[in-house]
């Protein structure tokens, strides 16, 4: 699969399990970054900054990006889901923020893009 479709197909799924009414409005709004990350470091520090942001629902609950390769760690605060993609083949790394207000939803997009330093962390 060729990396933008993967990139695609997670805003997708990220959209579809935001898990609000169907009433409500829900705004996306998305990021990248370029890195220069190994896997596992762009995964340790993905989660090291939605822990900081607090986006810590179901962050400990999720499979491990690095065991199902899927490179994309993700966690919820209230009506607010975030996830971040890593794909450092490409030199990549998304950001996925939804929920209710448009606001801030790119309040914390733009909170996690600028917290992700892109620069080796020590992975022990």
């Amino acid at each position: 699969m060729q990396w933008w479709k993967s990139v695609i197909m997670l805003i997708s799924v990220s959209i579809a399990t935001i898990g609000m009414s169907a009433q409500a409005e829900t705004f996306v709004a998305t990021r990248f970054k370029t890195i220069s990350l190994s896997f596992s470091g762009c995964i340790i520090e993905a989660k090291n900054v939605l822990k900081t942001a607090r986006f810590e629902e179901n962050l400990n609950n999720s499979p491990s990006p690095l065991e199902d390769g899927s490179g994309a760690v993700w966690g919820g605060k209230g009506e607010y889901k975030a996830v971040i993609k890593c794909l450092p083949e490409h030199s990549l790394v998304f950001f996925v923020v939804a929920g209710p207000k448009l606001a801030v939803v790119n309040k914390n997009a733009d909170n996690l893009i600028n917290s992700f330093t892109g620069d080796d962390v020590d992975e022990n």
